[in-house]
């Protein structure tokens, strides 16, 4: 099974009727770029190879699913620096 196939098996008949729209105030804007829902007008191969290496160099040594904590000592302090307190 193609992943075409496994796709259009797993979307639910009421999603894969979903059109495309462009907002009526976009719509006399012949070229533009939606950015407001994670879309960017490129991809990974267009970016000039110094900055894929970059980005690589980056992601290799930063941990997935990491978050500070909720309550970052670090972060209050910094927040009662700023503000005097």
């Amino acid at each position: 099974m193609s992943i075409t196939q496994l796709l259009q098996k797993l979307t639910p008949a009421t999603m894969a009727e979903v059109k495309p729209y462009t907002r009526s105030t976009l719509t006399a804007i012949e070229d533009y770029a939606r950015l407001d829902a994670m879309e960017a007008p490129y991809t990974f191969q267009d970016l000039p190879d110094s900055l894929q290496q970059k980005w690589l160099d980056t992601i290799k040594h930063t941990e997935a699913n990491r978050y500070p904590p909720q309550l970052s000592q670090v972060a209050i302090n910094k927040l009662y620096k700023f503000l005097n307190l």
